[in-house]
């Protein structure tokens, strides 16, 4: 039961997945989760997962696992390890934390991106990004 509502739970066809459906009127109001675009909104991180450098790098593995891409191409050799979001401060959060934990990312308009192959490997074993 979620919010005094059990959610539908159904598997994908052909995958290891479920999806996961939940209707709730104000279910946005409930969550204390702004509802509409958050393109231009501020402080989205909190507070706390600055305390420790596990919940940093949960963070940054929850971002990358949401709007995150993973690219390598076999007959280029190249490497491209992007997140993608409309949110300057989530931009300018993420390119922080890789610039702090040693990364070189690349800062365009809508997205952050590691493209060294060294570093793409690192940091997916980090954040054990698609690890289930």
């Amino acid at each position: 039961m979620f919010l005094g509502k059990p959610p539908r739970v159904y598997p994908v066809k052909g995958t290891n997945a479920v999806r996961i459906d939940l209707y709730r009127k104000d279910i946005s109001e409930r969550l204390r989760v702004p509802a509409g675009s958050k393109k231009g909104l501020e402080n989205l991180i909190p507070g706390w997962v600055e305390k420790r450098n596990s919940y940093i790098i949960s963070m940054l593995r929850g971002l990358y696992e949401a709007e995150g891409s993973l690219t390598i191409s076999k007959r280029s050799y190249t490497y491209n390890f992007q997140f993608s979001n409309r949110n300057k401060c989530l931009l300018d959060y993420v390119y922080d934390k890789l610039t702090c934990l040693g990364y070189h990312p690349e800062r365009r308009t809508y997205y952050i991106r590691l493209r060294r192959k060294n570093e793409v490997e690192r940091f997916r074993k980090l954040i054990e990004y698609r690890v289930y």
